[in-house]
């Protein structure tokens, strides 16, 4: 594990489309009723929890609500923008060929993934897959 800083950008709930402009140019992932999906931001809010998206400097994670989202983004560049926070980095496994507790295509299993923990009294987790 990382110890480093980031800006954290908090942007609360909002309807899904004004969270569309942020999502712009990144690569998401989420599981819905149709299995696990990574590619642009969907059109309309997934049926999921959690949409995590990334590009080259910033992560999003958008907490889905409905029609509506939470939205916060995590600038790991030199980026002015956000408050400083502090944040740990891990590397991880998704889930291991054979694991049955999960059903997950085969495509999916074995990859790694990137988690940032923002630290501090209410943790947030960033994700970006391997």
């Amino acid at each position: 594990m990382t110890a480093t800083e980031a800006r954290l950008v908090a942007r609360g709930r909002v309807p899904w489309e004004h969270a569309l402009p942020h999502l712009t140019g990144t690569t998401c992932l989420w599981a819905d009723i149709d299995g696990l999906h990574t590619g642009p931001p969907p059109g309309r809010a997934p049926i999921a929890t959690h949409l995590w998206a990334w590009d080259e400097d910033r992560l999003l994670r958008a907490r889905v609500d409905g029609s509506d989202c939470i939205l916060a983004e995590l600038h790991l560049g030199s980026a002015a923008v956000g408050d400083l926070v502090g944040i740990a980095v891990r590397q991880v496994p998704t889930w291991p060929l054979g694991e049955g507790r999960v059903s997950v295509a085969d495509e999916w299993r074995a990859r790694s993934a990137t988690l940032y923990e923002v630290l501090g009294l209410m943790s947030l987790t960033f994700a970006r897959l391997g």
